[in-house]
């Protein structure tokens, strides 16, 4: 808690401001929000995955889900699904293998048509439909033969038939391909993503970009060159995924990149995670892209024509230093009700308060002309602040020292949102919603989230700290207003009180999104 006041020299870790983008005079336009309410009370629901969760005694499984319900007040129930002691998932190299890594991917889908969301999960050998029926929670899909070290994990309509489509990408040693099982059917439909391709996935977002009912893929993939023996990452847009070849596109290359990123080129690397949501209001999802090794941020945009080859915005994101390893978690998602989603960015190796690799996040929202950088907020678990502010709980640095005549003074670091000047930070102590405190390695910020779990019509940003408290994790609540991230009391949702009990459970490492 006890948020510090916040000087100039903090701004170090903030956000620079790289404004670029393409105006795209749309209205806010109406879109159905994410549907994860499973138990069907009417509040959205939340899962949280932890793939390394020991197993039962007796058995060599491991992994655990666990379902948090929604309500006016957050999230207040749960249900926890592990794998049986006995339970085998599918061959690996004709051996059959234990049931591991449970919750490793995570989605929501009506799979039965009941009008509810069912809860998909893959592990490392198998994934489950779960569906919340009268009589109980019920398997209604379990299927063993899916791609070792999947990457993505989606539900929807995929292809002109009925029936829902489930779908996920292969991440093996560059045999990359992208399936799954089509109209509920027992059978995997793999694709290859170029013929003859050495690739893998190495992220991936789902959504329905032009409008047509069909949901399109895109994923960040690193291909191996055969040519010259090296290693390049592509984003692609997937569509038609049911159909062989199936259509791709390429929206970005490294091989072409400039760091920093320039306006209108796609710059993905490997570390580059993607996600999709509406953050210019006009009713079509758009493609987000964070890349850590180039610090920016780029969107494209959707329409009924599709994504143009091209980002519509691009900015540099001066928290997301090259080499700086921080991984961070991505959401996109609508906070304040207006029609335009925010974007969540987690930088889980942020140093907060002197204390390395505690994590911080950044909610940038959104607008009809893409995202507004000048308005973000900074949260930690020391405080909310703007971009002028820095990084929330930061002290301020020590007294400056009286120069050296013989040596050249290095300008202190600022930000400028606007060419003509630098804000001014706040006078006083932040809003510190948070009833915890940063600690060195709690990786505040790995995983992010965006559901509405109150019922109010705006997004809940949902933090995971996996690392906090020797391992065990932590949930953080931010609730949505229509002022933005709200700055009332956050609720904190530490694991043993919802029977995950294990010490390193790292719980918050993997959130449904």
């Amino acid at each position: 808690m006890h948020a510090e006041k916040i000087t100039r020299a903090a701004v170090l870790l903030a956000l620079v401001a790289a404004l670029g983008g393409a105006a795209v005079p749309a209205q806010a336009a109406t879109a159905a929000p994410p549907n994860s309410d499973f138990n069907g009370d009417g509040y959205n629901d939340l899962a949280v995955g932890s793939p390394h969760y020991p197993g039962y005694a007796g058995g060599e499984t491991s992994g655990m889900v666990a379902v948090l319900y929604g309500g006016p007040n957050g999230l207040n129930g749960r249900h926890i699904l592990r794998p049986q002691a006995g339970c085998i998932g599918g061959d690996h190299y004709g051996q059959p293998q234990p049931c591991s890594w449970w919750g490793r991917s995570l989605a929501a889908a009506d799979v039965d048509a009941d009008g509810r969301a069912d809860l998909l999960h893959a592990g490392l050998y198998d994934m489950e439909v779960r569906s919340w029926k009268p009589l109980g929670i019920t398997a209604i899909e379990r299927r063993t033969h899916i791609p070792n070290h999947s990457a993505g994990l989606a539900g929807g309509q995929f292809d002109d038939r009925p029936g829902t489509d489930i779908v996920i990408g292969s991440k093996p040693g560059y045999g990359g391909r992208i399936g799954g099982w089509y109209n509920r059917s027992a059978s995997y439909i793999s694709q290859a993503m170029e013929n003859g391709s050495h690739s893998q996935i190495e992220a991936a977002g789902f959504g329905d970009i032009n409008g047509d009912g069909r949901m399109e893929a895109v994923v960040v993939a690193e291909k191996y060159m055969i040519g010259t023996g090296g290693k390049e990452a592509f984003l692609w847009l997937l569509e038609d995924l049911h159909r062989s070849p199936l259509k791709l596109t390429e929206l970005g290359a490294q091989a072409t990149c400039t760091l920093p990123p320039s306006f209108g080129r796609g710059c993905p690397m490997r570390d580059s995670k993607v996600a999709v949501g509406n953050v210019n209001g006009d009713g079509h999802p758009d493609v987000v892209m964070i890349t850590p090794g180039a610090a920016s941020l780029q969107v494209w945009y959707g329409s009924a024509a599709g994504l143009r080859r091209d980002p519509g915005y691009t900015a540099d994101l001066s928290w997301l230093a090259p080499g700086a390893e921080i991984g961070p978690g991505l959401a996109v998602g609508d906070v304040d009700g207006d029609g335009f989603a925010e974007i969540a960015v987690g930088a889980s190796k942020v140093a907060v308060s002197g204390h390395d690799e505690a994590g911080a996040i950044a909610v940038i929202p959104g607008s009809a002309n893409g995202p507004v950088l000048k308005h973000s907020k900074i949260i930690t678990q020391d405080g909310v602040g703007s971009t002028g502010d820095g990084i929330p709980g930061t002290p301020p640095p020590a007294a400056t020292p009286a120069p050296d005549p013989g040596r050249t003074p290095v300008p202190e670091p600022t930000w400028d949102p606007q060419p003509t000047g630098t804000p001014e930070p706040v006078a006083g102590p932040l809003p510190d919603p948070i009833s915890e405190q940063s600690q060195a390695g709690d990786h505040f910020g790995e995983a992010v989230t965006i559901i509405d779990v109150t019922g109010d019509g705006k997004g809940e940003v949902i933090v995971g700290a996996p690392a906090k408290n020797g391992g065990a994790g932590m949930l953080t609540v931010l609730r949505g207003s229509g002022t933005g991230v709200a700055t009332a009391d956050a609720q904190i949702v530490h694991p043993r009180p919802v029977g995950v009990t294990y010490p390193q459970a790292a719980f918050g490492l993997v959130l449904l999104r």
